[in-house]
Order: C-alpha cells, then sequence, then structure tokens
C-alpha cells in the first residue's frame, strides 16, 4: 500500500473515532443534546439530503403540513439519526450496566430465565 493510500486510511480512521471518542466521554443528556445540534448542523449543511428528506415529506403528507412544519420534521429526522447513532456507539457502556439505562418490569422472572443462561429475547418499544 503507498504511503499517500495509506494516510487518507489513517485519516478516515480518525474522523470516525474522534467523535467516538468524544461521544463517550460525555454523559448520557450531554450525548443526547450533541446529538441534536449536530441533527441540526447536519440538516443544515447537507442541501442534498434535506431536499431529498423535504420532497419525500412532501409526498407523504401531501399539503396537510406548511413548509416550516416539514423542515421541523427533517430536522428531528436529522436529529434523531445522529442520536441512534451515539447510542450505538455507546453500547458496550449500556451492554455493562442496562440497569442504568433501562427499566425492567417483573424483573425477578427476567433474572431467573437469564440465569439458565439459555438466551432471552427482549421486545421493548421506545
Amino acid at each position: 500500500m503507498n504511503k499517500i493510500r495509506r494516510f487518507f486510511y489513517y485519516l478516515e480512521y480518525l474522523l470516525c473515532r474522534i467523535p467516538i471518542f468524544l461521544i463517550n466521554g460525555l454523559s448520557l443528556p450531554a450525548a443526547e443534546k450533541f446529538a441534536e445540534v449536530m441533527g441540526s448542523f447536519v440538516h443544515s449543511i447537507l442541501k442534498k439530503r434535506r431536499q431529498t428528506a423535504l420532497e419525500n415529506l412532501r409526498q407523504a403528507f401531501a399539503g396537510e403540513k406548511t413548509e416550516q412544519e416539514l423542515d421541523a420534521i427533517a430536522r428531528a429526522s436529522m436529529q434523531n439519526l445522529i442520536k441512534v447513532g451515539g447510542e450505538f456507539i455507546r453500547l458496550p457502556e449500556i451492554a455493562k450496566r442496562p440497569e442504568h439505562y433501562f427499566e425492567i418490569k417483573n424483573s425477578k422472572a427476567v433474572w431467573e430465565v437469564l440465569n439458565q443462561q439459555k438466551g432471552l429475547i427482549f421486545i421493548v418499544s421506545h
């Protein structure tokens, strides 16, 4: 591999790792606020993606919503996408302390099944 290609691979790696490092260093509420800000920023700078989202929303709502309402929905959608990405990055931490992030109803029954070490499928809503 030549040095220029290797440099660009390393640059790509850093562009991925730096946000991951920053997100992992934030508290959950701070990470959610960061995601909202980044979602708004991305919504503002990615004109082509914003236009695609607005075109899709215009078709979906066919005159039911104003342009301002459609833009707010598109912005919130991008914010949510960034938020989900942040949650995905934090999965190792969440897996270590699920009780900190989830409320489990009838937890006694859940722990009984988990202690059998046969696996368990959770169905959750959010």
